[in-house]
């Protein structure tokens, strides 16, 4: 039995509108949100996490503005040294500051199956 998935997520072309990137049903471990702008500007960045099920909802940044230079790869977990558990209900956004600003993200992450 397999007591865990290693997972990823690939979306290209996201801006400034919020876009799910991941939505957990079961506990999850981020492993990684690698962002690469694909602009010929800078960008700013922003990682953000909703845990819907709360009440009233609640809303923190993750990451909040971080500079990526064009064609520049970073991964915003390791960036932050963060180590982010999701639980049922929540939900990972990530945008950019202008509609212009262009970026491609790759989520990597672990699927707990039984605790």
């Amino acid at each position: 039995m397999n007591f865990v998935n290693y997972e990823s997520l690939l979306f290209a072309n996201l801006a400034d509108q919020k876009t799910a990137l991941l939505s957990a049903e079961k506990p999850i471990f981020l492993n990684a949100v690698n962002i690469c702008n694909v602009s010929s500007v800078n960008i700013r960045i922003n990682l953000q996490l909703v845990r819907l099920l709360a009440s009233p909802v609640i809303e923190n940044f993750l990451v909040h503005n971080v500079l990526v230079q064009p064609n520049e790869s970073i991964n915003l977990i390791s960036l932050g040294r963060l180590e982010v558990f999701l639980k049922d209900g929540d939900n990972l956004l990530c945008f950019s500051n202008g509609y212009t600003e262009l970026f491609d993200c790759t989520v990597c992450y672990t699927t707990l199956n039984e605790l």
